[in-house]
């Protein structure tokens, strides 16, 4: 049997689906350590009997993907925080208040009331622990806080909320994946800063802040500069939601945020400034330093970022297998280069990020030989806007299923966004690096290439805005689920096999995955369009849905406000057919009478409540309510104050009957 070209890509995806399995299931670390010790003794043992029969090449091969799953799940294990004998979690609960000694890493977006930090926690009530933790300092403090001060509070430790509503981003997820599990809100007073350490993260932002300061010659308009300090620091919350929305609805959101494509282009012109300099040995050694210095330098510029690190280590590989002049597949230098990145930082196999750039990568190599011989015309300047129309349509391929997984929507017009844009990003990046650059040394001719990016990014944002206008071809909403994702790869592989092995056992294999596909999808909407079910939302104004079958039907007397959640459960739910209807104060599901007691107070009704719903802070008295319907359960929404709830949780406690508040527990649903 042929062995399969590309071992190291087989590899990294089963190393990343231990690391997937160990997250998930926190499973022991003995039986991590059974499982690495049986497949490491598998390993040796078919490796030492391995001949040239396909049976003994099978399992080898088994056993190998077994060793990269169980080393994959042992890696994250040791990655894993809260494993550590020394994480706060050992010694902290959510119970008492803490005393906290933490040095700050970085500052996030501020709320309304408070100032938002990530922290590195030094120890716990005088003791020594690590582990990090989101902080919300209140505004009312008035303390200038930055990354290297050492501070000492008081406060009590939170568990991040979960997803409080169905089919909505998990936020505590998100923060997990980070190694970030708990939160605290010092309130005024409770809270001193006894240090400044000069450390990575205060050097930075202060260095950071100084490259900021020096584009303040330029003038530039507020949508110039969000873009650009974009581009260069990662700094993607100046830029204006509307902006975001248009580069989004046409398709190149992906130019806002620092990824492999800005590597990318760096690589190639940094490539293409050192091509008088030869191929010689000497030559390759010198183009290959002077290479890594500048794309290394990038990632330093940014903050070393997680995309950009990705990235530059993707493409620092691609160019030392190059200057070796190595017969190495590229396929295996992009698995290996993100194993690498696996073996550091388990976690970003997570990361959305991190899953689109390698996908659009692995695309545009695969598809290369397809397009490669498509030249309509011997004028090179045609010729290369084609290979940019061939590179986004790859590109879109490979991230089709993630991108409608995670965002729900597709650009119909995405190849005449990215055919514009791109040449665009590919000048504004080069000039805002070297303007960066001429301001500290030539400040004249720094505003001479200033003037040129503000052009550059006018003209890309009145397009971005062109282009987002034909609202009728960005097809929004759509529904996918995690195997619909999975399976949509499948097609795309197996094409990929048909394309490169044209035989009638591929083709079957290619239609096969369409089936499979239609079959899957089909099932998926069966099984969604039968169930029925009654939500009460944690919404901040009231919001109850009722779904039979195909229809949904939402009561709500706010439903612009609660439009995103409408929509999230629309979609998750495989349902187009909705309804939006003002509150009623009785409601019906199956055989249960449901009553919604609001702002009037009113309860005395002629059927009995097996639910009762309390919003906008009714002014009742909770006993006489229980007295009179005997309810099956208390439901208190969002939209209640904290002082409420907690009288009416000890009222519920004292008569025995099940309370659920919406702001602690999440939404709340009865299934038929």
């Amino acid at each position: 049997m042929k062995a399969f070209p590309f071992p190291l890509i087989v590899f990294t995806i089963f190393f990343g689906l231990g690391i997937v399995f160990d997250f998930s299931t926190k499973i022991d670390f003995l039986y991590l350590i059974v499982l690495n010790i049986f497949s490491i003794a598998f390993l040796a043992f078919f490796w030492l009997k391995a001949k040239q029969s396909y049976t003994l090449e099978t399992k080898f091969g088994f056993a190998t993907v077994a060793t990269a799953f169980a080393f994959g799940a042992l890696i994250h294990h040791f990655n894993f925080e809260p494993n550590q004998q020394s994480h706060y979690s050992k010694i902290a609960t959510t119970e008492t208040p803490i005393v906290l000694k933490a040095v700050v890493q970085s500052n996030y977006k501020s709320t309304e009331k408070n100032d938002k930090y990530l922290v590195q926690l030094q120890s716990v009530n005088d003791i020594a622990t690590t582990g990090k933790l989101l902080v919300y300092i209140s505004k009312k403090e008035q303390k200038t806080i930055t990354p290297g001060d050492e501070i000492i509070a008081l406060g009590k430790l939170q568990i991040v909320p979960q997803n409080f509503n169905p089919y909505q981003f998990d936020y505590s997820n998100y923060l997990a994946y980070q190694n970030i599990f708990h939160q605290t809100f010092i309130r005024e007073g409770k809270i001193k800063i006894v240090n400044h350490r000069n450390n990575w993260d205060s050097f930075w932002f202060n260095q950071r802040q100084k490259l900021l300061d020096s584009f303040s010659i330029h003038n530039w308009d507020a949508s110039t500069k969000s873009i650009v300090f974009a581009l260069l620091f990662g700094y993607k919350n100046l830029i204006d939601p509307s902006i975001i929305e248009n580069y989004q609805n046409s398709g190149v959101i992906h130019i806002l945020a620092i990824s492999g494509l800005h590597v990318g282009i760096l690589y190639l012109f940094i490539g293409f400034l050192l091509k008088p300099i030869g191929n010689s040995k000497k030559g390759l050694i010198l183009k290959l330093v002077l290479t890594l210095s500048f794309l290394w330098s990038f990632a330093i510029l940014t903050g070393f970022t997680a995309s950009v690190t990705r990235a530059v280590t993707m493409f620092s590989i691609i160019a030392i297998g190059r200057a070796l002049n190595r017969d190495t597949s590229i396929y295996n230098s992009i698995a290996f280069s993100a194993l690498l990145l696996l073996v550091f930082k388990p976690n970003f196999i997570f990361d959305i990020g991190f899953q689109l750039s390698y996908a659009a990568v692995l695309s545009i190599v695969a598809f290369q030989p397809f397009f490669k011989n498509l030249y309509f015309t011997k004028f090179k300047i045609v010729n290369y806007f084609t290979d940019l129309v061939m590179v986004s349509l790859a590109a879109q391929i490979g991230v089709l299923p993630l991108s409608i997984y995670y965002f729900n929507q597709f650009p119909v017009l995405f190849l005449a966004a990215n055919i514009v844009i791109i040449p665009l990003t590919t000048a504004v990046v080069i000039t805002s690096l070297a303007t960066l650059i001429l301001n500290f040394i030539f400040p004249s001719l720094a505003i001479l290439l200033g003037k040129l990016a503000s052009f550059c990014i006018q003209l890309m944002n009145m397009y971005a805005e062109w282009i987002a206008s034909f609202n009728g071809l960005v097809i929004q909403n759509i529904s996918f689920s995690s195997i619909l994702c999975v399976l949509g790869y499948a097609s795309i592989i197996t094409f990929l096999i048909f394309f490169y092995n044209r035989r009638t056992k591929t083709l079957y294999y290619f239609l096969s995955s369409i089936i499979i596909f239609q079959i899957a999808y089909m099932i998926t909407i069966t099984l969604k369009n039968t169930t029925e079910e009654f939500i009460v939302y944690n919404a901040n104004e009231l919001l109850i849905s009722e779904k039979k079958n195909n229809k949904i039907s939402f009561f709500s007397n706010a439903p612009e406000t609660n439009s995103d959640i409408i929509n999230d459960y629309a979609k998750g739910s495989f349902v187009d057919q909705t309804q939006i209807f003002p509150i009623e104060n009785a409601l019906f599901f199956k055989n249960k009478n449901v009553l919604v007691i609001d702002s009037l107070g009113k309860y005395q009704t002629k059927h009995k409540a097996s639910i009762i719903v309390l919003s906008n802070n009714p002014t009742i008295n909770l006993e006489r309510v229980i007295k009179h319907h005997h309810p099956e359960i208390i439901i208190a929404d969002k939209t209640n104050s904290f002082y409420k709830v907690q009288k009416w949780k000890a009222t519920c406690v004292k008569e025995k009957i099940p309370f659920h508040t919406t702001a602690e527990k999440g939404f709340y649903k009865i299934l038929k």
